[in-house]
């Protein structure tokens, strides 16, 4: 979470967490100074990917509009801030080599990546299956297959 709030810090966008009650997140431009909306009530790994969302739409969408609410729209500019946040959180490179790693040992498990990357199982298991390294894998897998999860401090790459 350190290094998402640092990145608002650097653009100079105000962080406010609070427990809104109809959306994860908001981001909006007033008197000339942008604010980020986090929903407080949701887990922190929700309350990751939304900081993450809005960074990629003030980065990427700023000079359309100034307010971005998260509704679960599904527009084009959602859809590019949901990609946008799954890369920030969960870089490509990083991703494969994690997987890689954890298939040889033998200890990979959605819960044990999701743990990794400091996202959900359903954020996890579609990064993987946008990657194309596991098709199968959606955020029910981990309760069919059952593995030792291996603390992530020995966790080697």
């Amino acid at each position: 979470m350190k290094r998402i709030l640092e990145d608002f810090k650097k653009r100079g966008i105000r962080v406010v967490f609070y427990p809104l009650k109809t959306c994860s997140g908001a981001l909006y431009l007033f008197r000339g100074k942008w604010t980020c909306f986090v929903n407080s009530s949701e887990p922190i790994t929700r309350q990751r990917f939304t900081l993450a969302h809005e960074l990629f739409h003030y980065d990427y969408h700023r000079r359309i509009t100034n307010l971005f609410t998260d509704f679960g729209g599904n527009d084009f500019f959602e859809r590019e801030a949901n990609k946008g946040a799954a890369e920030y959180l969960m870089p490509a490179p990083l991703v494969v080599v994690t997987y890689e790693s954890l298939q040889r040992s033998g200890f990979f498990s959605l819960e044990v990546m999701a743990a990794y990357f400091g996202v959900s199982k359903q954020a996890m298991s579609i990064r993987l299956e946008e990657l194309g390294i596991r098709k199968e894998v959606n955020w029910e897998w981990n309760k069919k297959k059952k593995t030792s999860p291996i603390p992530l401090e020995l966790l080697v790459l």
